[in-house]
């Protein structure tokens, strides 16, 4: 709609030309090619929205709170598998202690399962002989999601 219309009746009922500066509600009277008069109220509020704003502020605050919420979810996994981690390394970082205090001929390989906070964690103990020295490696694996993770830790231990 064009914001200027050529004339505007007054209270006095004079008319003058119409720039739509004239307050936050006025009327403008016209008068077109073929006779007919048309009257227009013309509103000009600062505390009306169009539609277009709402729509674009709206659509601003859904990219917004997508974003936020991909954010707290990924920082949520990744805290979970940061747990998992912990954990595994604390489970082999035991049993590599485990081997050290006990007797250096019952270092062996072997499986072991072992399920803890509600997670279930498969450690392999690899043992190889070296002549003077043990190189021992202890392996976790968990299944998280669809991934597999591990968290390997080697030592070697002398008699």
């Amino acid at each position: 709609m064009h914001s200027e219309f050529p004339l505007l009746l007054t209270e006095a009922g004079q008319s003058q030309l119409f720039s739509g500066d004239a307050g936050a509600q006025s009327s403008a009277v016209c008068e077109d090619e073929r006779g007919i008069i048309m009257t227009f109220k013309h509103r000009k509020s600062a505390a009306a929205f169009t539609l277009v704003e709402v729509m674009t502020s709206i659509l601003i605050v859904t990219i917004v709170v997508t974003g936020g919420s991909y954010l707290f979810i990924a920082g949520r996994n990744q805290v979970s598998l940061q747990k998992h981690y912990r954990s595994a390394t604390q489970l082999a970082a035991q049993k590599i202690e485990e081997l050290k205090g006990g007797s250096y001929g019952s270092i062996t390989s072997g499986p072991n399962s072992i399920s803890l906070d509600g997670m279930s964690y498969a450690q392999y103990t690899t043992v190889v002989d070296n002549g003077t020295y043990k190189q021992v490696t202890v392996d976790v694996n968990w299944t998280q999601g669809h991934l597999k993770r591990d968290v390997n830790l080697v030592t070697l231990i002398a008699p």
